[in-house]
């Protein structure tokens, strides 16, 4: 609630702080759980994991094909702060693309290549795109949450839980764009 001697930006300001320290804790309390090395090399993969691994990798990068498709064909059609926060999403989806088929080139794999095209539907206004965008956030944690525990532990795994976390992220500042609670329960679970 915002008080007579606290401007409206004030208040607001609070909120997209404590939203984000909120989302910094919780992302970190994701990879923490997930693995711990501070330094992860694709060459630390032995190539008999990696082999079981390939599979799952590809159904990860598949899910992050999807994302960048979509923040690629978002990010002309936002303005503003959402452009630019979209555009930075999509960078970062891409360099989670290229970990991903780093990762299953080390393990002996072949990437699999992104379809011609996607169907994103035809979402109306600003509103409608990060819908849009939020679904694909939400559809790689899903997928993720499924993947984590049959991956390999170690370095792939922990390649896997910073990208999740990274997209746990994306989805609560998805949130606060579509004004929604950027972090409606303690754990991310991909059906927000």
């Amino acid at each position: 609630m915002v008080t007579a001697e606290e401007p409206a930006g004030s208040s607001r300001r609070k909120l997209l702080g404590a939203a984000a320290t909120a989302a910094g804790a919780a992302a970190a309390g994701l990879v923490s759980a997930c693995g711990h090395s501070s330094r992860l090399h694709v060459g630390d993969i032995s190539p008999a994991a990696g082999e079981t691994d390939v599979t799952y990798l590809n159904h990860a990068l598949a899910l992050k094909q999807y994302s960048v498709a979509a923040y690629t064909a978002a990010t002309p059609l936002l303005r503003g702060r959402e452009h630019i926060m979209s555009k930075h999403f999509l960078g970062q989806d891409l360099s989670h693309a290229s970990q991903i088929m780093s990762l299953i080139n080390h393990a002996g794999g072949t990437p699999n290549p992104p379809p011609n095209s996607y169907d994103f539907g035809h979402p109306r206004g600003s509103r409608g795109i990060l819908q849009l965008l939020d679904t694909a956030e939400n559809a790689i944690i899903s997928g993720y949450l499924q993947l984590l525990p049959r991956v390999s532990p170690g370095v792939v795994r922990a390649e896997l839980c910073a990208i999740f976390a990274n997209d746990a992220q994306h989805v609560a500042v998805l949130r606060l764009g579509l004004r929604r609670d950027p972090i409606p329960d303690a754990f991310v679970t991909g059906r927000e």
